[in-house]
């Protein structure tokens, strides 16, 4: 027994994060509107599009459309794939444990709608370039 809560300890998500997640997925899915549009920006090694702040339309579960808000920029390439949807990021989190290049995850979720407002992706200090944040503001439907 003392291995296994060892074991639980080491994993980027604790017991009570994952009870908080999935309370706060229900809560993002009873929220009354299907589509949406979110606004999203990382800080990683990535591409510059990624580390500004870009609206994100999300259609039938889809990203349909990615604005970047600098520069207007429409994203219509398959760079458009490079941005998820909330449900996507929820999924992303919940499978942290099975990531052995995560140490650890935190994060902080919206209050009103339970989305994750903002999330820190922790690698162990042999991996450069696993980490990153993504945060996510300004949550609205789609007409």
């Amino acid at each position: 027994m003392l291995l296994g809560t060892a074991l639980a300890c080491q994993a980027p998500l604790s017991p009570s994060e994952r009870q908080r997640l999935m309370a706060a997925e229900r809560r993002w899915e009873a929220r009354g509107f299907a589509d949406y549009v979110i606004e999203m920006q990382s800080s990683c090694f990535c591409p510059t599009e990624l580390t500004s702040w870009a609206s994100v339309e999300v259609v039938q579960g889809q990203v349909s459309r990615v604005v970047i808000l600098s520069t207007g920029e429409v994203v219509t390439d398959d760079r458009r794939s490079w941005w998820q949807t909330v449900e996507q990021l929820f999924a992303e989190l919940l499978a942290a444990d099975q990531h052995s290049y995560l140490e650890d995850v935190s994060f902080t979720l919206d209050p009103d709608l339970g989305f994750p407002a903002f999330v820190r992706w922790e690698p162990p200090a042999n991996v450069l370039d696993a980490g990153g944040t993504r945060t996510l503001r300004n949550v609205r439907p789609l007409p």
